[in-house]
């Protein structure tokens, strides 16, 4: 365990590279970006697919040079990435995978976890998350050397017999967030259960309405519920600002997770990106939210992205 997320992702960085290039998406959370940054890398971002948001494994493959020293990846609201061809990509170029899996603990392909995948994942127990902790972070890799060296990391880099490493840090979590969340892992297939009625309800009540699309899992996938993101049909202009202002006017918050103030910059190059931070929200989702609460935002979001349209 770690003290957070983010420490989660900073220790798989650190381990995993010394320096040089590293391949980041060009639509994420800060704590991706800065992670690389931290570990003394640069960070080159390249362009998502549409679909579910992730890297385009095309424009990551496209994006690594003779500096490239890992490839972080995110699943976007706990929706996997391309896991099969971003494997592809590391080892034919045998450059590491790292999972910036924050919101998808539980989320499963067929029998297998996504943290299954890549060299490493870091995965988020912030309050917020599925599997929640209150805060805190989990480190998952099948790599027990990563594992040791990560660990030693999260505690100063203090070397048993030897003086410390520079790059560790106090990434240790605390005996309160690991009670909190193996309370919510024992409790977590319930919670999913729970998310997903809910999304199913959003996905019932906004089916048929041209100018919002919701990600949807395919049919293969086990999806732990994370979010309730919608995709909002634009002319021009960020829609999603205008409504996410407008809702919360009515009293409802909404999320836009990696544009505005989770934005570190994007090139115009980011085609994909760039569009997804004008169109996408999240809307209000927890596992016993009651169906009167759906249709009161459902009426909403419909009512002010027709007027954001008008």
């Amino acid at each position: 365990m770690a003290a957070s997320g983010t420490a989660a992702i900073q220790l798989a960085v650190a381990t995993l590279t010394r320096g040089g290039e590293v391949i980041v998406p060009a639509f994420t959370h800060p704590a991706t970006i800065q992670a690389v940054l931290r570990a003394g890398a640069r960070p080159v971002a390249v362009d998502i697919e549409p679909n579910h948001l992730s890297v385009d494994p095309a424009a990551v493959q496209d994006a690594i040079t003779p500096a490239t020293t890992a490839i972080v990846v995110t699943h976007v609201f706990g929706y996997p990435a391309d896991v099969e061809s971003l494997e592809k990509i590391s080892k034919g170029s045998d450059i590491p995978v790292i999972y910036d899996a924050a919101a998808a603990a539980g989320t499963r392909i067929g029998n297998l976890p996504l943290t299954h995948y890549g060299d490493a994942s870091a995965v988020s127990l912030h309050a917020t998350k599925v599997l929640n902790g209150i805060e805190g972070g989990l480190l998952v890799s099948r790599n027990p050397c990563l594992i040791d060296e990560a660990r030693m990391l999260s505690n100063f880099g203090i070397r048993r017999g030897r003086g410390a490493d520079p790059r560790g840090f106090n990434a240790k979590a605390n005996e309160l967030t690991a009670a909190v969340a193996t309370i919510s892992l024992q409790q977590i297939e319930s919670e999913m259960r729970a998310r997903r009625a809910v999304l199913d309800l959003y996905w019932e009540r906004l089916e048929g309405h041209d100018t919002i699309h919701m990600l949807r899992p395919s049919a293969e996938l086990a999806y732990n519920g994370s979010n309730c993101a919608v995709r909002l049909d634009r002319g021009s202009g960020d829609i999603a600002g205008a409504v996410s202002s407008a809702l919360l006017k009515r009293g409802i918050e909404t999320r836009r997770y990696f544009a505005k103030e989770y934005d570190l910059g994007t090139s115009s190059r980011h085609v994909e990106a760039n569009r997804a931070k004008a169109e996408v929200i999240c809307l209000p989702l927890w596992g016993q939210m009651p169906s009167d609460a759906i249709e009161i935002v459902c009426e909403a979001l419909v009512e002010e992205a027709a007027a954001a349209n008008a």
